[in-house]
């Protein structure tokens, strides 16, 4: 069987590529070599001497504390720290948007002495009296605003409730591991 001869058939014509066009545009980091590793004395980390192979093998294996100069490790770590304040920095400009973090701020300024005695007024609230919230006046003296929850054992927070959330999720957890 021959192959048949196409020399007088004009090339096709394809249509126009159409590449996708970014909706977003995304920053990548700029990575630097890190330096070049200290020497090292024969000491190793944690106190284990490096073991020395003999004449017949070229390779030696890394100490425990050779880690942190290895300059793969430097660069992962740079590229995770990147990507870490490149996260940090995403949920500041899109959280704000939706939720003030000094309105949240507010309901989480609390202090030690506040959780003891917020506890101990949900464990006895019948032997707390003044119910009303307290209230400081502004420097014009005409504007009131209510005090944080550190200064005033009445006002809301978010602290108790967040934390009491957690360790119940962290005891519901521990239950359903523990049967297996």
């Amino acid at each position: 069987m021959q192959r048949p001869h196409y020399s007088n058939i004009p090339p096709a014509h394809s249509p126009p590529l159409h590449h996708p066009v970014p909706q977003h545009v995304s920053t990548v980091p700029q990575l630097r070599s890190p330096p070049p590793p200290a020497p090292q004395p024969q000491q190793s980390g944690y106190g284990y001497p490096q073991q020395q192979q003999g004449a017949g093998g070229g390779y030696m294996q890394p100490a425990f504390g050779g880690f942190m100069n290895d300059s793969t490790a430097q660069m992962g770590f740079q590229v995770g720290k990147s990507a870490v304040m490149a996260g940090q920095e995403y949920v500041e400009q899109n959280l704000n948007r939706y939720v003030s973090m000094s309105v949240l701020k507010h309901y989480f300024n609390v202090s030690n002495s506040y959780v003891v005695n917020k506890m101990y007024l949900v464990l006895f609230p019948w032997r707390h009296r003044p119910w009303s919230r307290q209230q400081r006046m502004s420097s014009n003296g005409q504007d009131g605003y209510f005090l944080p929850p550190r200064e005033d054992i009445n006002s809301p927070d978010m602290y108790i409730p967040g934390m009491s959330s957690a360790k119940q999720a962290s005891v519901w957890e521990q239950k359903l591991t523990s049967h297996l």
